[in-house]
């Protein structure tokens, strides 16, 4: 008799989270009934190297400039159910709802289940989240890797193979999404700052914390490394074309500055692209690639991939010295923007509601971005739009409306909550490895002038666990 209720306790945790993972589950299949499956160039990139890895198990399909952890993912679903783009869109869905049990199966362990359930709740219904599961982009499962890799670090479990599961998952988001290293350097440097009480600065428990992180993520990383070294590749992850992405975002943003431009053919090539685009067609312009890439193909023609690299690092260098307050104020203007203080740049929002309420004309869209036949027709999946479509949409507008106040209310509660800790003695970074890992990889992108917003919306569990945090804390103080 006295077995089973110590059974049913031991069991409640399981419990629950399957309780949530169902009904993640539900909320995500919904989702994906209401919207056809969105593509890009980006996402075509993607796939080509997946089928190419599951026919040949080489890397030999994917661009230089990506790293293979989605077209791993991918290629493992096209491998399990075959060459349907629809499963993995389903798969990445699956992903949040993963994301949701597993957040509230290991928060509940140190801050309760009211602090797990509301962050579960809220990754489950997040509207732009269920929008990057529909997108075939590398967003879903960075976010679960990075999410997941972050709640190991914040988790009280001294196990050195907790640690280690942090590294190999941050590891695992760097494949991903190189951007994944500023979030484990951030993380690594907290550990190191954190002082659990003890007034030495090396202690021996936060050491093998540190050591062991960093050698998840080196166990995780080195094979790629090694891979591409052998390939003849630099060190690294992907191939660097930084120089080149802020020339990009320059060009998009119209503060390129062609006088800078050294070499007088190159300038003359760039006015008359300029003009050509400028009178073509409305059906051309559909169509045709980014000025940007037509650009650097003309720069490939007489020189080597090493030289322009190096000439869009020398164009930045003159552009930095002629416009620095220009470069800085846009930065900063895109960071405010990335941490949801302005909305200037809703950059997600205007695609989103025209796909998931199929205003984009599918085929012809596919046909644009450079799907071959046969890719066309896997990636041609229209739905008639729903009831929930639209409530979709609509709840997309209300909270990019809504985002800068909500941030300023986000913002708020952590300075205060810092605050009050800090004037108690209880101040600890580490609490705040969720914020400073939103904030950098926000920076990072500013940086770049990259003003996506998708890069720090998928960020969205990361500052649920952090509100949740910051919550708990104040419901202890009342208590």
């Amino acid at each position: 008799m006295t077995d089973k209720p110590s059974g049913s306790k031991l069991n409640t945790p399981l419990i629950l989270a399957l309780s949530a993972l169902a009904a993640a589950t539900a909320v995500q299949l919904a989702y994906f009934l209401s919207a056809p499956i969105i593509v890009t160039n980006d996402s075509v990139g993607y796939i080509r190297a997946a089928l190419g890895l599951a026919a040949s198990g080489t890397f030999d399909a994917l661009e230089p400039v990506r790293t293979p952890g989605y077209p791993i993912f991918l290629a493992g679903v096209f491998a399990l159910f075959g060459h349907e783009i629809a499963i993995a869109a389903v798969a990445q869905h699956l992903l949040i709802a993963l994301l949701a049990s597993v957040t509230f199966l290991v928060l509940r362990t140190s801050y309760g289940n009211l602090c797990a359930l509301l962050v579960a709740v809220f990754i489950s219904l997040d509207p732009f989240l269920a929008l990057y599961g529909q997108w075939i982009l590398s967003e879903t499962l960075f976010c679960l890797l990075l999410t997941i890799a972050a709640l190991l670090a914040l988790s009280k479990h001294e196990k050195a193979s907790t640690w280690m599961l942090s590294g190999l998952l941050f590891g695992a988001a760097c494949l991903c999404r190189p951007n994944a290293l500023i979030a484990a350097a951030c993380t690594a440097a907290v550990l190191l700052a954190t002082s659990d009480g003890e007034k030495q600065f090396f202690n021996q428990a936060k050491f093998v914390r540190f050591a062991f992180l960093c050698f998840g993520l080196v166990i995780m990383l080195g094979p790629w490394v090694s891979y591409r070294l052998a390939e003849g590749e630099r060190l690294g992850l992907a191939r660097n074309q930084t120089a080149f992405l802020r020339v990009q975002m320059l060009q998009h943003q119209l503060m390129f500055d062609p006088e800078l431009i050294e070499e007088e053919h190159l300038r003359e090539f760039y006015f008359d692209l300029k003009q050509r685009r400028e009178r073509q067609s409305a059906e051309e312009k559909l169509h045709r690639l980014g000025f940007a890439f037509v650009f650097r193909s003309h720069l490939l023609e007489s020189m080597s991939d090493d030289e322009v690299d190096s000439w869009y690092r020398d164009y930045i260098e003159r552009y930095m010295s002629k416009h620095p307050h220009d470069y800085y104020r846009q930065a900063w203007q895109i960071f405010l923007n990335l941490i949801h203080l302005r909305s200037d740049y809703p950059t997600s929002l205007l695609p989103a509601t025209r796909y998931i309420l199929g205003e984009v004309p599918l085929a012809e869209h596919i046909a644009a971005i450079g799907a071959t036949a046969p890719e066309r027709t896997m990636l041609y999946r229209p739905k008639s739009p729903n009831t929930l479509s639209r409530l979709w949409t609509n709840c997309l507008t209300l909270l990019s409306r809504f985002k800068p106040l909500l941030s300023v209310l986000f913002l708020g509660l952590c300075f205060i909550t810092a605050a009050s800790q800090l004037l108690r003695g209880e101040l600890k970074l580490l609490f705040y490895l969720p914020l400073l890992i939103f904030l950098t990889q926000a920076a990072a992108y500013a940086w770049l002038l990259h003003l996506d917003d998708r890069y720090t919306l998928v960020l969205n569990p990361i500052l649920y666990i952090q509100t949740a945090l910051a919550l708990h804390y104040w419901r202890k103080r009342c208590a």
